[in-house]
């Protein structure tokens, strides 16, 4: 189910996200060059992002341990643990996986301003 949850926002994206409409895309079949050409997607976009989910995975996991190192004692005297350390990284990794799309960065493809 974890999965499914995961994946459901890019997958969102990917088939609701239409540049233009399929009218369009036949009456110019230039728009299809890019692709054909592997303008967009080629190996080194792929380790470009390889290395930017790496560099997200490191952030995601190890900020949030830097942050509860020293545990978090509640009112009953009790720390949070791994179970309070697994919530955290959860919480902040499921709100970055929409941040390409919020924050448009104009390098992707996402973010269009031409």
């Amino acid at each position: 189910m974890l999965q499914l949850f995961t994946a459901a926002p890019p997958l969102a994206m990917g088939l609701f996200d239409k540049v233009c409409s399929a009218e369009t895309m036949l009456k110019y079949p230039a728009l299809y060059k890019p692709s054909q050409n592997a303008d967009l997607f080629n190996v080194k976009v792929f380790w470009v992002w390889i290395l930017n989910s790496l560099a997200h995975s490191v952030l995601l996991y190890w900020l949030p341990l830097f942050a509860a190192e020293k545990d978090v004692i509640w009112s009953n005297g009790r720390e949070g643990g791994y179970l309070l350390l697994g919530n955290i990284v959860y919480s902040v990794s499921q709100h970055t996986l929409p941040m390409p799309k919020v924050a448009c960065i104009p390098e992707l493809p996402l973010c269009n301003s031409q």
